[in-house]
């Protein structure tokens, strides 16, 4: 499996895990006042042992789970753009160098048939002239 698909994997279901929990708790509510102070005497009291408190700290550590998820995506993400871009730079210079090493030698090759031909039109010229010495001999 890649890498990029057991990161994305791993954050969705972080962040299900992360909207449950949510959406389990209960809202908070205004209580009446003789709700509140029993309730106050029996969850001071309880306080370790109960439901909501053991669903705050399991939101705030899912919670935390998928900050740094997100921000290891992030980096991921933005390290991995910038080396697929210094690849490309690299393959660009690389084609840009062939490319002029090519021009090169298709201008050495131009300067080759040149001098060839210019070599060809001398000989011609000297045979012409060769052969009107010739003909002014016989």
């Amino acid at each position: 499996m890649k890498a990029e698909t057991l990161i994305t994997t791993v954050h969705i279901f972080i962040s299900f895990a992360l909207i449950s929990i949510v959406l389990s708790q209960e809202a908070k509510q205004e209580p009446s006042v003789e709700t509140t102070i029993v309730a106050r005497s029996f969850f001071s009291k309880n306080k370790k042992h109960n439901y909501d408190s053991i669903l705050k700290k399991i939101t705030a550590f899912i919670a935390s789970l998928f900050i740094i998820s997100s921000i290891f995506i992030t980096v991921y993400m933005n390290n991995k753009t910038k080396n697929e871009n210094h690849e490309k730079i690299l393959e660009n210079n690389f084609n840009q160098e062939k490319n002029s090493e090519d021009t090169e030698t298709k201008e050495e090759q131009q300067e080759e048939n040149d001098l060839t031909n210019d070599n060809k039109n001398l000989e011609t010229i000297n045979n012409d002239e060769n052969t009107k010495k010739d003909e002014t001999n016989y």
